[in-house]
């Protein structure tokens, strides 16, 4: 649940506006500066909700240069030959981590806890199904290899088309047909 912040609830929309590139500038204002900066408009604010707010503010930044790294990276080991399926998943956990830590424990309901605990279940059943999935890919991988294999060994030894043919549906398993 996103905290309010009195900074956020007095500024209007183009102070908003000026305070953020404030908050987001180089060199990084001091709290004082910032405090300075809200008294000069007019507004009386405590020391304390300033600071309570560029915690926060820094706290949320950090979140989001994390997800960005790691957007940038999983982007680059899709580029770069990586399987992109299996970026989704870690990139929907990193999410999922995100939430948690970003919620007040004491502020989930149970019906909260349980559609993370259903998000949760379902991104370790993906990955369980995609490790399966990729098992059974390179079995049909190798078995292919044995078929092409004996193909390639019978067509050598002068076998006929027919009998090329049965041996690739036996190294592969293929039953049925017209053997």
């Amino acid at each position: 649940m996103p905290r309010h912040f009195k900074v956020e609830e007095i500024l209007d929309e183009a102070e908003w506006r000026e305070y953020k590139a404030l908050l987001e500038g180089r060199p990084v204002p001091t709290v004082d500066a910032l405090l300075e900066w809200m008294v000069g408009k007019g507004y009386r604010i405590s020391r304390g909700a300033v600071w309570k707010h560029r915690k926060s503010f820094d706290e949320r930044l950090d979140r989001i240069r994390e997800v960005t790294d790691t957007s940038v990276a999983l982007a680059d080991a899709a580029r770069n030959g990586g399987d992109l399926s299996e970026g989704n998943v870690l990139k929907f956990q990193q999410i999922l981590q995100d939430k948690l830590f970003g919620v007040d424990v004491e502020e989930l309901t149970s019906d909260d806890m349980a559609k993370l605990s259903r998000a949760l279940r379902a991104s370790v059943v993906s990955k369980r199904d995609e490790v399966a999935l990729r098992g059974e890919i390179s079995e049909l991988r190798r078995r292919e290899h044995e078929a092409v294999t004996a193909a390639e060994n019978a067509a050598a030894s002068g076998a006929g088309a027919a009998d090329v043919v049965a041996t690739i549906k036996k190294a592969m398993g293929i039953t049925g047909g017209n053997e």
